[in-house]
């Protein structure tokens, strides 16, 4: 159908196309010098204390959760650490998953919480932060080796799964529940004391323990053999890769990106 009028030539046809043409411009290369892409600059992260939360859903939520925080006894939730390094603890550890094969990991989850509220700028948060990192790195001196975890008997199930010499179902190892997962909750505690303080004097301890973690005992001479595929006895170790390990294997890449460096 023509249009009439001015412009009668032009009929809905040709003015679809005219427009799908026009649509098409700007992914034509630019007539002339070529433009110039701006510098790409590496994402960063923005301080939580920028953050300011309105009244809302949020805010209370919030709030709430920073009652929970300051209702935890520290001592407690470091007893698992304390009793696999020897060392004697001031309070006894919590009950049900703390005292049933999973012990230690809240602490490590408790550990990114008060991380967050310190780094707002949080002065009881950031206490108790610097007093489980301290006790972490003591426990570290006491093993000798770097390692830091609740695991029950975690010395001697790290041996086992080193040697391939181990059973391995959906959640356990060596009737163990889920090590690495647990193990990888406290590396990640210690890698947020680090990295979301940093702009408010993080702790170089945070630092020194997350490394010594990530490079010590339970990774590179425990962790690095049973991927080993082509060692002696591998074909029973690859076995403990069905059970669920958390984020574990991310655990040297995360800490070569804090750290800048290799292990």
């Amino acid at each position: 159908m023509a249009a009439s009028g001015p412009g009668a030539g032009l009929t809905r046809r040709h003015f679809v196309a005219t427009l799908g043409a026009t649509a098409l411009l700007p992914l034509l290369p630019a007539a002339g010098p070529a433009a110039t892409a701006p510098a790409m600059r590496p994402l960063r992260f923005f301080p939580l204390a920028d953050v300011r939360l309105g009244e809302g859903l949020f805010a209370r939520s919030s709030d709430l959760n920073l009652r929970y925080l300051a209702a935890l006894d520290v001592d407690r939730l470091l007893a698992p650490c304390r009793i696999e390094a020897g060392l004697p603890s001031p309070a006894p550890k919590y009950p049900n998953w703390e005292s049933m094969g999973l012990d230690g990991h809240t602490a490590g989850h408790y550990l990114s919480a008060l991380a967050q509220q310190a780094a707002q700028g949080h002065a009881e948060m950031r206490q108790r932060l610097d007093y489980m990192v301290a006790a972490m790195a003591q426990c570290q001196r006491t093993n000798g080796d770097g390692y830091v975890g609740g695991v029950p008997g975690g010395r001697v199930l790290w041996e086992r799964i080193a040697s391939g010499d181990f059973q391995a179902e959906s959640f356990s190892l060596e009737g163990a529940w889920v090590p690495f997962y647990n193990l990888h909750k406290t590396f990640a505690g210690l890698r947020d004391a680090w990295l979301l303080t940093i702009c408010h004097g993080g702790r170089p301890d945070c630092r020194h323990a997350g490394r010594r973690l990530a490079g010590g005992t339970q990774v590179e001479e425990k962790s690095r053999p049973t991927c080993d595929t082509t060692a002696p006895g591998a074909d029973r170790r690859v076995p403990w890769l069905q059970v669920s390990i958390g984020e574990s294997g991310s655990t040297p890449w995360e800490w070569w990106a804090v750290q800048g460096s290799n292990l």
